[in-house]
């Protein structure tokens, strides 16, 4: 089941199956949310998150394995489940990730996203709050274990992952493209494509 919400998100809570269409300028985000079964988890592959550039308060990196009270795995119930890395960012800590350019998408699987796990993003000029996404909005219809999340049609320089005042936010498998990385990956698509074109 996926959760789509287009438009700008400023600094709202959206319930899973909520849309709502907003402006800001030329920017238009799409969220897409869905839930993992362990089945699934278990057939992707577990990759290092980037380090963050600063953190405050307790943030594990690239740490495996659940730790009761701490921190629970997102691969937890999959065959990744001791072995799979993903970083915690801890009640009332954070970690901020710059980076040298803007960027247009992030993807990542979020662990049991919750109502208290905020991840901001922001743009380069003046860091202007572009932004605010809420754990719910993360949640699908039946919010249990993992979700893959992913934003797109954003610009920004920085993420910064926050959690609230209990328990942690625990997400492996970030991923933010570098925009060329993106241009040669359409062009080898397009490439891709004619060449078949031509052979048919």
């Amino acid at each position: 089941m996926e959760t789509k919400i287009l438009g700008l998100l400023r600094t709202a809570t959206l319930a899973a199956g909520l849309s709502l269409v907003a402006s800001f300028g030329a920017h238009a985000i799409t969220i897409t949310s869905t839930a993992l079964t362990t089945a699934q988890l278990s057939a992707m592959t577990p990759q290092l998150n980037p380090l963050a550039t600063t953190t405050t308060g307790t943030v594990y990196q690239n740490v495996t394995g659940s730790v009761s009270g701490l921190r629970r795995s997102p691969w937890q119930g999959s065959t990744y489940d001791s072995t799979g890395w993903y970083s915690s960012v801890s009640a009332g800590a954070s970690a901020t990730y710059d980076f040298g350019s803007l960027q247009s998408s992030f993807s990542l699987i979020w662990g049991s996203p919750d109502n208290y796990n905020d991840l901001v993003i922001r743009l380069i000029s003046g860091n202007v709050l572009v932004a605010t996404i809420n754990g719910v909005a993360a949640q699908p219809p039946v919010a249990i274990g993992a979700s893959y999340f992913s934003v797109t049609g954003v610009s920004f320089d920085r993420l910064v992952f926050t959690s609230g005042n209990t328990n942690a936010f625990e997400f492996a498998n970030l991923r933010v493209p570098e925009p060329g990385s993106l241009a040669l990956l359409g062009l080898g698509l397009l490439g891709l494509g004619l060449s078949r074109r031509r052979k048919a």
